[in-house]
């Protein structure tokens, strides 16, 4: 993805920016992207899609109204997965303690062949909850943007929901995009 600093001054590539936002034109040339939504458009269950027009020439190049012909187009990614937390080899992070209805507990994750995700639910003292620890998660595995999380072949959490709860990830070779508790 990229920004401009400014009037006089070109566009710039965002450091860990990995987002692929621009196509080749009919003509050959390139398509430099210029966004032009702001709101992301559901395409079905699984996509969203974010509008942005382009030119074939390089900003500042130039124009005249032969050449000065924008593209539209729709830059598209799965669900949920604009952005999200990669461990390339092992990493670990926890949530602030929510206050959540839910008692199912599902992810959008991408595990690569060696890799896993497994979820530990801590209650408001910060105590694992019982038949909810590390030792206990079905590892998550694969690419999926519904996984149910399960401990001990369980998917239900037993907790009682006016109490905070704390969720705790450990990652290899994993990335998480969206969890969510129904």
């Amino acid at each position: 993805m990229s920004k401009s600093r400014g009037f006089g001054s070109g566009w710039l590539r965002l450091r860990g920016s990995r987002a692929k936002l621009t196509a080749r034109s009919p003509q050959g040339g390139g398509r430099r992207p210029i966004l032009g939504g702001t709101d992301l458009i559901p395409l079905g269950a699984d996509r969203v899609a974010l509008p942005y027009g382009g030119y074939p020439q390089p900003h500042k190049y130039p124009r005249n109204r032969h050449s000065f012909r924008r593209t539209n187009a729709l830059a598209i990614w799965p669900r949920e997965r604009l952005g999200g937390i990669q461990a390339d080899d092992e990493g670990a992070f926890a949530t602030l303690p929510l206050i959540a209805e839910g008692t199912t507990l599902r992810l959008n994750a991408r595990v690569a062949a060696a890799g896993h995700v497994l979820v530990e639910l801590a209650g408001g003292d910060g105590r694992p909850l019982p038949g909810h620890r590390f030792a206990d998660a079905d590892p998550v595995l694969g690419d999926s943007l519904d996984h149910t999380v399960r401990w001990n072949g369980r998917a239900e959490i037993a907790r009682d929901r006016a109490q905070p709860l704390t969720i705790r990830f450990r990652l290899r070779c994993a990335t998480l995009f969206a969890f969510e508790l129904l």
